[in-house]
C-alpha cells in the first residue's frame, strides 16, 4: 500500500506498507479528516475500525490500549527516522538507504512512487539509478 497526499495537484508519497504492517492515515482524533490517502498496489486485506467503537473496545480490553500505544510509538519513531533522512542525506543517499533497507519495495513499487517518496522527480531518480549502476558494475 502507498500512503500519499495531494499537494499542488501532485501526489506526494509519504510511505509504503508491506505485508503485516499497520497503516494509519493520520493520528486519529474526533472530527478530523485524514490528511493522507491510501492506494492499494497489490492484492490486500484491509481492516477499518470506527474510532468511537475502538475507544469503547479499549476501555473493555486494557491490553488493546497498550498495543495501540506500542503501535503509535513505533509509527512515531518511523516518522522521526524519515525526517532525519531528509535532513541529513542527499537524494542519492536516501535511494541507497532505501535499497539497503527495503530492496523488496524497489522491486514491487512503480518508480514514479519511489521518486515521490524520495522527494525527487523521475528524471533525478533515473540519473541516480544510472550512476549507482555504473559504480556497481565497475567494482
Amino acid at each position: 500500500m502507498r500512503k500519499y497526499c495531494e499537494r499542488e495537484e501532485k501526489e506526494v508519497t509519504q510511505d509504503f506498507f508491506i505485508r503485516d504492517e499497520i497503516c494509519f492515515l493520520n493520528s486519529p482524533t474526533y472530527g478530523d479528516r485524514a490528511t493522507y490517502q491510501v492506494s492499494v498496489l497489490a492484492k490486500s486485506v484491509v481492516f477499518q475500525i470506527n474510532l468511537v467503537a475502538f475507544e469503547r473496545l479499549k476501555k473493555e480490553t486494557p491490553s488493546l490500549a497498550e498495543l495501540e500505544y506500542q503501535i503509535l510509538e513505533q509509527a512515531y519513531h518511523q516518522s522521526q527516522k524519515r525526517l532525519e533522512t531528509f535532513q541529513m542525506m542527499s537524494a542519492t543517499e536516501r535511494y541507497q538507504n532505501l535499497m539497503d533497507r527495503s530492496p523488496h519495495i524497489l522491486q514491487q513499487i512503480p518508480l514514479i512512487y519511489i521518486a515521490s517518496y524520495l522527494g525527487i522527480n523521475n528524471a533525478s531518480l533515473s540519473k541516480i539509478r544510472k550512476t549507482l549502476s555504473r559504480k556497481s558494475s565497475t567494482h
